[in-house]
């Protein structure tokens, strides 16, 4: 349920998260399809609190419109 955005804007949310190993994670999320496009190869994504006392964040980097789409999954 945690917020997933994309320059600043509520785009989704994440929907598994999954211990791989004993350092590392996976986190699945989903976008809304209308942002979608937004998320190409060369995107990036970071965690981060907004606010000292708030709930952390994913933010999705907008990729270049030289790079792909990225396909769900």
């Amino acid at each position: 349920g945690t917020i997933v955005q994309i320059a600043g804007l509520r785009v989704g949310s994440v929907t598994r998260v999954e211990l791989v190993d004993k350092d590392k994670v996976q986190v699945e999320f989903e976008v809304l399809e209308k942002f979608s496009s937004k998320v190409r190869g060369d995107s990036y994504v970071q965690m981060f609190r907004p606010f000292i006392l708030s709930e952390k964040v994913l933010e999705v980097a907008v990729g270049s419109e030289s790079q792909d789409i990225l396909p769900p999954g």
